[in-house]
């Protein structure tokens, strides 16, 4: 078998390839930039792929043209892309080698998250507020018609970059001129900012397989609570029991008819109000990080067989029971500091998973804006939600704590109170330890 991988994930992006290389896979890697992926955890992996191809601005479509000759000898058998910023090209590409796909249609409208919005309002799914502008103007209407507070992010993209949480109207002009500032997109049309009414509710993510009319829910993760207007995701645990279970199911569910999915992987972020829920982001792919890495832990299941699966028009396994709840712990400082500690001996229990820290002594961390200033991450297991978070945030603030993060002059973290406070104010950013689930 022969597998395409267009892009991944840059936290163990390529344990994927190791996975369908040890199954006697053969992998050909698709990127834009390589190097953009070096020094990342699990890089030393991507030397399993069979080639590693680099096409320039992979978004731009036209793969199998200027992929002909490069992916060897053998004919490939499907398509995975692991992230939100290639579905139409990725679609195109397996569309055009004959094999099975999303529809581009539905592609097309998955990488623009103003025609997300359009297609699920049309279809009575949701009930935010919502407009799209091209320019200052059209955006500070749209703020004075929603009513602040809002969220203002880019109609492209991901990984949470250039989202804000305007909570005035300068606020807002703010985010709206550096979002409307950037460079065309791939089809060379201006760039265009969504202004979406704010809400506040639980955080949940739904993860599904949809396959030709079948849709498969794995199950639901829970987000840690992140201070009010923070945009950077923090962690959870996985699976959740949601009290609105069936209602999110439903919303999820309709979803995906609303925009004629048909053969994608889904991770779809809900906020869930008191009136129901309500939509965050919807991508046509599955979950990034290493979330892959907990849902896989958590369901004793391996995600990557998923995606060969739909990739090469394979049945789908259906959803078990899962094996144990998994928690995810960001690592982040609240403010720009400075490393001068390493990490501690003693951290690792037997429910503690895996650890990483992406910083070393002496390097200087910036203060948690995006999914980006994170330095690391714990994955820890348990019986319970309440069991696996605990461990997981007590792990992650030991190792926060052994970093001995310094925060540079003028940072000043969060209630500190001379330099006791300040190192408090630091460590606190791990989460809490004891019942951080409810």
């Amino acid at each position: 078998m022969h597998i395409v991988l267009v892009e991944t994930t840059s936290v163990r992006g390529f344990d994927m390839v190791a996975e369908m290389a040890d199954a006697g896979v053969e992998v050909s890697f698709v990127t834009g930039n390589l190097d953009a992926y070096r020094g990342n955890p699990g890089f030393e992996l991507a030397s399993r792929a069979a080639r590693l191809v680099e096409v320039a601005n992979p978004a731009a479509g036209r793969l199998a043209e200027r992929l002909r000759g490069r992916l060897g000898p053998t004919r490939p058998d499907g398509v995975i892309c692991r992230d939100e910023v290639h579905p139409f090209a990725v679609a195109e590409l397996a569309r055009d080698l004959g094999l099975p796909h999303e529809s581009v249609a539905a592609a097309r409208i998955l990488a623009d998250k103003s025609a997300v919005r359009a297609r699920l309002t049309e279809h009575g799914v949701g009930s935010l507020r919502w407009r799209v502008a091209a320019t200052r103007a059209e955006g500070l209407a749209a703020v004075d018609e929603i009513g602040l507070p809002v969220v203002v992010k880019p109609t492209a993209g991901g990984w949470s970059v250039g989202v804000t949480v305007a909570w005035t109207r300068e606020d807002a002009a703010r985010a709206l001129a550096e979002l409307l500032r950037v460079p065309a997109g791939r089809d060379g049309a201006p760039p265009r900012a969504l202004v979406e009414e704010y809400a506040v509710g639980r955080h949940v993510s739904a993860e599904l397989l949809v396959a030709d009319g079948r849709t498969v829910l794995l199950g639901f993760a829970e987000r840690l609570p992140a201070p009010t207007g923070q945009t950077a995701e923090l962690g959870g645990h996985f699976p959740a029991r949601l009290d609105q279970d069936a209602a999110a199911r439903a919303f999820v569910l309709d979803a995906v008819r609303a925009l004629g999915l048909r053969r994608s992987a889904v991770h779809a972020e809900l906020l869930l109000t008191p009136t129901g829920p309500e939509l965050i982001e919807f991508n046509g792919r599955i979950a990034g990080h290493v979330v892959t890495r907990q849902m896989s832990y958590a369901l004793g299941r391996s995600l990557t067989r998923d995606l060969m699966a739909l990739a090469t028009g394979e049945p789908l396994e259906e959803a078990g029971p899962p094996e144990s709840v998994v928690a995810l712990h960001q690592l982040y400082s609240p403010v720009a500091a400075v490393v001068r500690g390493g990490k501690p001996a003693d951290v690792l229990g037997p429910d503690v998973i895996e650890t990483h820290l992406a910083v070393a002594p002496g390097d200087r961390v910036r203060a948690l804006r995006t999914n980006h200033d994170r330095i690391g991450y714990v994955l820890a297991r348990g019986a319970t939600a309440q069991d696996a978070a605990r461990t997981a945030a007590e792990a992650a603030g030991r190792l926060l704590a052994s970093l001995e993060l310094a925060p540079e002059a003028g940072a000043e973290a969060p209630g500190a109170a001379g330099d006791a406070g300040v190192a408090e104010g630091v460590r606190g950013a791990a989460g809490p330890a004891a019942d951080p689930v409810t």
